[in-house]
């Protein structure tokens, strides 16, 4: 058994900015991300967890896995869920998106 320090990128897309000229505060993304991603995946045994305790914890099944969550979970106001990255190493990365 291993661990890894995976770095995740969650992009959004969004149409308009607010009077301030924002899209949406960082920290309000931080903590619904964090909700999202962070408790159910850090300092755990990814075969525990599912769908991961009957599928390969691959970098691309996690990334996949964490896209879904994001669309289903993270409910950014006027934003669109673009893609994922998921970095292992700061040269392997691997990105997943639904076009």
């Amino acid at each position: 058994m291993h661990g890894h320090n995976w770095i995740v990128r969650v992009y959004y897309e969004f149409a308009l900015v607010d009077e301030r000229g924002l899209t949406i505060d960082y920290r309000e993304l931080q903590t619904v991300l964090e909700r999202v991603i962070l408790l159910r995946f850090d300092h755990r045994h990814l075969n525990d967890i599912p769908p991961f305790d009957t599928a390969n914890p691959t970098s691309e099944n996690i990334a996949a896995e964490i896209y879904r969550l994001c669309r289903e979970e993270a409910h950014i106001p006027l934003g669109t869920l673009r893609e994922v990255e998921l970095w292992e190493s700061p040269t392997d990365m691997v990105r997943y998106r639904e076009d």
